[in-house]
């Protein structure tokens, strides 16, 4: 029996993981939308609420994808932020911003946070987790306020052994740690052309930390049950 309720524990608390929302939005399923797409507004004048096919609105942005325009932003100056949402052309849940006819964002992620000049973004998108990003009008665009680290949280056992290293040399050893034995990975980093995750940071059952080259194995065997790409 408590095995049953730790389990359904546990899947509660994956289905809530990523679904934050803050008090002072309004929140909407975006349309036609079957990878939980969500959209959080300010019920405010500024914001024109459509949530509708970009094919069935007259002088809709083009996108390379058939996109849902979700609404539009009114700015002080009269003009307006279109904010659209598409999946295509694979289970690519992404949301594009676009102003004066150019794209000032372009993210891949399932739930965006729409909060004046700036908004969140976060969903387990072209990612191996719930990457969680903030975003601020900068000069007409929206640019990502970047964190040291993301946080990841995830928890398994290792599916084969690994070394864990004081810093990202990854030539001062901290400890082997053996197939099976469970791990938390607490924060990675991310990097290159496509801001792949790089390296992660590893706590052991006894509580050592030590960071882990995770480029080596990121496109293998999962190093824990269920972290895996999601995405192409």
């Amino acid at each position: 029996m408590k095995k049953i309720f730790l389990t359904i524990s546990f899947l509660a608390v994956n289905l809530t993981y990523g679904q934050f929302q803050f008090p002072d939005l309004k929140y909407i399923e975006i349309a036609s939308s079957y990878l939980g797409g969500t959209f959080g507004y300010p019920e405010s004048s500024n914001f024109q609420f459509i949530n509708r096919s970009c094919s069935d609105i007259p002088d809709c942005y083009e996108y390379e994808d058939p996109t849902i325009l979700v609404g539009r932003w009114k700015l002080d100056n009269n003009t307006s932020i279109e904010f659209h949402y598409t999946e295509a052309p694979s289970d690519d849940p992404t949301f594009i911003a676009v102003y004066s006819g150019k794209i000032i964002l372009e993210e891949a992620g399932t739930t965006l946070h729409l909060k004046g000049d700036i908004l969140y973004v976060e969903g387990n998108a072209n990612s191996f987790f719930d990457k969680k990003r903030k975003f601020k009008l900068i000069d007409s665009a929206f640019q990502e306020v970047h964190q040291p680290f993301y946080h990841i949280g995830a928890k398994g056992n290792l599916n084969y052994p690994i070394e864990i290293y004081k810093d990202e040399s990854y030539t001062d050893k901290i400890a082997v740690l053996p197939k099976g034995h469970n791990i938390d990975i607490i924060l990675g980093k991310t990097g290159g052309e496509y801001d792949d995750l790089e390296s992660i940071l590893v706590k052991s059952e006894f509580g050592l930390l030590g960071w882990f080259n995770f480029k080596d194995v990121a496109f293998g065997e999962p190093i824990i049950d269920r972290f895996y790409y999601h995405g192409d």
